[in-house]
């Protein structure tokens, strides 16, 4: 039986699970709900993107201004931004995300 099909090649494939995929999100779009969060998506990616390509240019006129001006030292500014954003986000993403219910755990293992 093995022997009965032709080869399929990678990118043949790869076409496949997108057109599958496609379709699924295509079926799924008959909700109000679901077209609702596809519009949400789209745009909260587009404004994150704004947002990163804004703070990107800004670190770069920054870094720019700094070099330019001969002050070395103050480029530890930027990090010390970074650094601090680092620390801080995650902890407000975490207290407005979800919750974790350990009760949930317990029950897939009995």
């Amino acid at each position: 039986m093995a022997d009965v099909t032709r080869p399929v090649s990678i990118f043949e494939q790869i076409r496949l699970v997108a057109g599958l995929r496609w379709r699924i999100l295509r079926n799924s779009l008959r909700k109000k709900n679901n077209r609702l969060d596809l519009i949400g998506m789209i745009f909260a990616g587009v404004f994150s993107s704004v947002l990163i390509f804004g703070l990107c240019f800004a670190f770069y006129a920054g870094a720019y201004a700094f070099l330019s001006q001969g002050r070395l030292e103050w480029m530890a500014l930027l990090f010390w931004g970074i650094f601090l954003f680092w620390q801080i986000f995650p902890v407000f993403v975490a207290g407005f995300g979800a919750n974790f219910d350990f009760r949930a755990l317990l029950r897939c293992f009995r």
